[in-house]
């Protein structure tokens, strides 16, 4: 019982190491840059600092932000922050939920534009490749007792 009991206690120590060390460790700057690629279908660039922390709340500071502009477009990006602070609520995020507590945005420039032929460069859509459409199966006869 002794031996389960230190087991336990060395797991849990890890689990709080894991929490505290690894946001300083990996690199999440990838991992968010492909993310808001597959949402808005827009590079990311993050130049500065990226800061995550998982408590006491959630938090992510960069510093650096450049978010790429539509094809086509004059300027090269479309939005340049200096610096995003945000908190959000850690246990919503259990069920899914991203409950934002604050976000600061400091020297924000936003380049809206609309180009000749009246295509803004405001919307973001993500340049999801098409899936092809699964086979349809046809339907299995019932299934009969003799």
């Amino acid at each position: 019982m002794k031996k389960l009991a230190i087991i336990v206690a060395g797991l849990i120590v890890l689990l709080i190491a894991a929490v505290f060390v690894a946001p300083s460790v990996i690199d999440f700057k990838p991992l968010i840059a492909s993310r808001v690629k597959a949402a808005t279908g827009r590079d990311l660039k993050i130049d500065g600092a990226l800061r995550l922390s998982l408590l006491p709340t959630l938090s992510v500071s960069a510093a650096g932000v450049h978010l790429s502009n539509a094809a086509g477009a004059k300027a090269a990006e479309m939005v340049t922050i200096g610096a995003v602070d945000l908190q959000a609520e850690l246990w919503p995020l259990i069920g899914g939920r991203f409950v934002v507590d604050s976000l600061t945005v400091t020297n924000p420039a936003v380049n809206l534009e609309v180009a000749k032929d009246g295509t803004p460069n405001w919307p973001l859509h993500p340049r999801a490749k098409r899936q092809p459409a699964l086979p349809k199966r046809k339907p299995r006869a019932p299934h009969r007792r003799i």
